[in-house]
């Protein structure tokens, strides 16, 4: 699977990639743990044969809130320090990464409305770039 990533991605990665880089503090250790979940949210997605089913594993589920783009989500096992989403709308053998949470613990269905929202802007900008280069 191909993997893009949303306009907002690069910004936040590199956010966190700043904190864990920082000298050791718990703020560090935080940062470290949600780069392991992104990275391994990535590489999750880049080894995926394709399109997900509704029967797809756990760490993969369907997003409910979703209206006008079919949207799932790339989670990892509980772990009470960190919580990482990726927000991923599939076009072919592109996984596009169009949205993410780093401390998402606490707020589900809140969240996801207002991730939904953001992530189906995201998709509109995709679409109109992707139909501008066709």
């Amino acid at each position: 699977m191909k993997l893009r990533v949303g306009s907002g991605f690069p910004k936040w990665l590199g956010a966190i990639k700043a904190e864990a880089s920082r000298e050791p503090s718990e703020r560090q250790r935080l940062a470290k743990l949600r780069l392991d979940r992104i990275n391994a949210g990535l590489v999750y997605l880049s080894r995926l044969a394709g399109q997900p089913h509704d029967e797809s594993p756990p760490s993969l589920k369907r997003i409910h809130q979703r209206t006008r783009y079919p949207l799932w989500r790339i989670g990892h096992p509980y772990d009470r320090d960190v919580c990482v989403r990726l927000i991923v709308h599939f076009d072919g053998d592109i996984a596009v990464v169009v949205l993410v949470g780093g401390d998402k613990i606490g707020v589900s269905d809140q969240w996801y409305d207002m991730a939904t929202k953001q992530a189906e802007l995201e998709l509109d900008g995709y679409y109109r770039t992707k139909g501008a280069l066709s």
